[in-house]
């Protein structure tokens, strides 16, 4: 593939998550900002947000008319300004942060509803990537893999660096069809595991779990249905309402007494016997969980804002006080 398919396909869509509220993160951003700040608004690069950047690496290859952006309505001051593009069907605000389970599954009725047999490919919108061309490559073969399988789900899995703790991580089985695509099976999810237990899955050649995952829309939508039934139903309900303040009162009505899913702990990590993974290894990426990996991801990329020599002055301040752990609560 010489050239990413932008457009190609009316049933190509996109979820991008931008939800979350980015808590290990906050002491950086007040830092920074001075004031807490959910880490999909923060501008990495001094002038474009993470959202905005994940806008923009998903259009190459999914239009924005079939992109949806899942929101968290107390985050309104921080999104309206960078969406105002966005239309009304394809903005889903959630009354609140309910974990990424419930946000998949809101977004994915709304967009069956628009496009039935879609194809969809789920983006959380504050990670950082070294080079978005080539993570969409990525990106699209797992999409061509689900093309010619329409069971399948493909998660982009990333190429280990270090023994993390704080990511879910994927070991992989054998190859699946065309060996050169590497599209791999899934033997097994751990989710964010001891440190022994990480330094063991890095030499056994385990892959981070990025989040980053297509599968057909239908296919997402029934596992849901069947590990949500109570939350499935409700918002497939209000997604059919006959207007967005009854859709609004319907989700709200939810979500009132609603706990936290994950999806990954939820769903991913029961392994289904349909998941496989794409090994990426030709892109550096970090979920900046934790300041000291903003600092390294922002230094990887050659880039200099005003804030990071202050930031670098106070991680080394708050190493030599705790020399066990970085910053933010890294292991170092």
């Amino acid at each position: 593939m010489s050239e990413l398919s932008v457009h190609a396909d009316s049933r190509l869509t996109a979820i991008i998550l931008a939800g979350g509220d980015g808590m290990r993160l906050q002491p950086l951003m007040r830092m920074v900002e001075g004031h807490d700040l959910p880490k999909q608004f923060f501008a990495l690069d001094g002038q474009h947000s993470l959202l905005e950047m994940t806008r923009s690496r998903v259009r190459n290859l999914v239009p924005d008319r079939n992109t949806v952006i899942v929101v968290n309505r107390s985050h309104a001051r921080h999104y309206h300004p960078i969406l105002s593009d966005v239309p009304a069907i394809n903005l889903i605000e959630q009354p609140g942060n309910c974990g990424t389970a419930p946000a998949i599954a809101y977004a994915l009725c709304r967009l069956c509803r628009k496009v039935p047999d879609a194809i969809v490919t789920i983006f959380p919108s504050d990670h950082f990537i070294s080079n978005d061309k080539k993570f969409m490559r990525n990106v699209e073969i797992a999409i061509e893999a689900v093309r010619s399988r329409p069971a399948l789900w493909v998660t982009l899995g990333i190429r280990a660096r270090a023994p993390e703790t704080s990511y879910g991580w994927i070991e992989p089985g054998a190859a699946i069809g065309n060996n050169a695509d590497r599209i791999l099976q899934v033997e097994r999810f751990w989710e964010k595991p001891n440190y022994s237990l990480a330094e063991k899955l890095k030499a056994k050649g385990c892959y981070w779990n990025s989040f980053v995952m297509c599968a057909r829309a239908e296919a997402l939508l029934f596992i849901l249905a069947e590990r949500m039934p109570r939350v499935y139903r409700a918002l497939r309900e209000a997604t059919g309402a006959n207007d967005s303040e009854e859709e609004a009162d319907l989700v709200a009505g939810l979500y009132a007494d609603l706990e936290p899913v994950g999806f990954s702990e939820n769903v991913l990590a029961a392994a289904p016997s349909n998941l496989a993974v794409r090994p990426v290894d030709d892109v550096e990426w970090s979920d900046l969980g934790e300041p000291g990996r903003v600092v390294d991801a922002v230094s990887s990329a050659g880039l200099n804002p005003a804030w990071l020599t202050m930031a670098k002055k106070e991680i080394s301040r708050s190493n030599s006080n705790s020399p066990n752990v970085a910053y933010g609560g890294k292991r170092v």
